[in-house]
């Protein structure tokens, strides 16, 4: 039986990196990946501190992956071994009702790799190896590093939370709240889909920098100015679209107060009682 690395969660702050049986790709469809790279979400530091509990022990987390394609199972064409990929941790069926019209999302038989969601949880990524299928993979385009695909996974929810939900369009002004990792991604959507003034609003003067640093036009520290004032200073007509990525409670009062009539809100943080 071979063996494999992996950091396994058997209670909460309980987290040990042990030996566990290695899987392999066996079943119609699936895929081994050793893995290279793998984010850590705050959904996994709060299942591992405890304050997500709706975890299964024990439990590999991980699910912002990037790797090398270790096996793979019969019936997969897309794929060899060798090959360099992105994971997605939302696994789906592809035959059921939803999934034949595209809302994957909604698949009546739902697994994740490491996340959380359905009730299917398979072993995560931070581990050597991860088995996940064929339909979850994406090739790792060259000249991208394993530690920058590992990004895909939170990048993708910040364009679908950006624009796909948001509806940002060309030459609007944004609004940031919160620059932190999930900040910075929403920040830089909004600036590649063409925002015009694009303010991140931190009291980490840090995090104020590195947004600077990474296109926004202004920042702004809400614990030295009014940022309401501030803001209506940089854009007199009010903001186009206001993200609150921060999680605070008074981050998102702050966002109901930026809005003018016609501004856009979206509720990009997790707001929970311990933020």
């Amino acid at each position: 039986m071979e063996k494999m690395l992996a950091a396994v969660l058997h209670d909460f702050n309980d987290l040990r990196l042990e030996e566990v049986e290695r899987p392999h790709a066996h079943e119609l469809g699936t895929v081994l990946v050793q893995i290279k790279s793998c984010g850590v979400c705050a959904s996994d530091y709060k299942a591992i501190i405890g304050r997500r509990r709706n975890v299964s022990f024990p439990f590999i987390p991980g699910h912002e992956p990037s790797g090398i394609v270790a096996e793979i199972g019969p019936g997969v064409t897309h794929f060899a071994v060798g090959d360099e990929v992105i994971c997605q941790p939302s696994g789906f069926c592809g035959f059921c009702r939803h999934c034949r019209v595209g809302r994957t999302q909604y698949c009546e038989h739902a697994f994740t790799t490491g996340g959380d969601g359905p009730v299917d949880v398979w072993p995560g990524a931070f581990a050597e190896y991860m088995l996940t299928k064929e339909n979850c993979l994406f090739h790792k385009p060259a000249e991208i590093s394993f530690d920058a695909a590992a990004l895909t996974e939170p990048l993708s929810g910040s364009w679908k939370g950006v624009v796909q939900y948001s509806q940002m369009q060309l030459g609007e002004d944004v609004v940031i709240i919160g620059a932190g990792s999930m900040g910075l991604l929403c920040m830089l959507v909004a600036k590649a889909a063409g925002a015009a003034r694009l303010i991140a609003i931190d009291t980490s003067e840090h995090a104020r920098t590195q947004a600077l640093a990474l296109g926004a036009t202004h920042v702004v520290d809400p614990r030295t100015e009014d940022a309401k004032q501030r803001v209506y200073e940089i854009i007199p007509q009010g903001p186009d679209l206001v993200v609150e990525a921060a999680g605070p409670i008074e981050a998102v009062r702050l966002m109901v107060e930026l809005r003018r009539r016609g501004t856009r809100w979206n509720v990009f943080g997790i707001t929970t009682h311990e933020t």
